[in-house]
C-alpha cells in the first residue's frame, strides 16, 4: 500500500515537472514575431539582390557605350574613366557575396530548441541582415549613381556632336 501513494506521488510530480518545461504561449509569440521580421527582412535583401543583377546588367551596357564613345570619340572622351563602372560592379558582387554567406549560415527558426537559443540566433539573424543591408543600399546608391552619371556624360557629349540644325 505504500507504493501506491509514493508512485502516485512521483507520477504527479512528474508531470508538474514536464507541464513546466514548455514555453510559454508569450515566448512562443516572441519567437513567431521574430522569426516573420527575419523571414520579411531576408525577402527585402533577395528583392534588392533582384535589383543588383540588373544593375549590373546596365553597367554592363554602360561599359559596353563607354567604350564605343572612347572609341569614336578618343579626343573629347581624354580622362573620362571607366573605373567607377567597376567599382560599382564589385561593390554589388561584395553584397551578393554577403547575402549569400549569411544564407549559408541560416537555419531555419525550430520551436523545439529554447526559447533563450532560439532568440539568440533570430536576433543573430537580424544583425546578419542588418549588415547585408548596409552593405546592399550602399552598392545599389552607388551603382545607380554610376549608371546615370555615366549616361548623362553621353548624352551631352553626343548632343555636342550631333549636327546642329538651322531654322531658316
Amino acid at each position: 500500500m505504500k507504493t501506491l501513494p509514493l508512485a502516485l506521488s512521483v507520477l504527479l510530480l512528474s508531470l508538474l515537472v514536464l507541464a513546466g518545461c514548455g514555453k510559454s504561449a508569450e515566448q512562443k509569440q516572441m519567437e513567431s514575431d521574430l522569426n516573420k521580421r527575419v523571414m520579411a527582412m531576408h525577402d527585402t535583401e533577395m528583392a534588392k539582390m533582384r535589383q543588383a543583377q540588373d544593375l549590373t546588367s546596365q553597367l554592363d551596357s554602360v561599359m559596353s557605350m563607354h567604350d564605343a564613345l572612347v572609341g569614336k570619340y578618343p579626343k573629347e572622351t581624354v580622362g573620362h574613366s571607366s573605373d567607377d563602372i567597376n567599382v560599382a560592379k564589385e561593390k554589388l558582387a561584395s553584397a551578393r557575396a554577403a547575402m549569400d554567406a549569411w544564407m549559408s549560415g541560416h537555419k531555419p527558426y525550430d520551436e523545439n530548441v529554447t526559447h533563450t537559443e532560439v532568440m539568440a540566433k533570430l536576433n543573430a539573424d537580424i544583425q546578419g541582415l542588418e549588415k547585408v543591408r548596409e552593405q546592399a543600399d550602399t552598392a545599389i546608391a552607388d551603382a545607380t549613381s554610376v549608371i546615370e552619371s555615366h549616361r548623362k556624360a553621353a548624352a551631352d557629349l553626343l548632343a555636342k556632336k550631333s549636327p546642329k540644325k538651322s531654322w531658316r
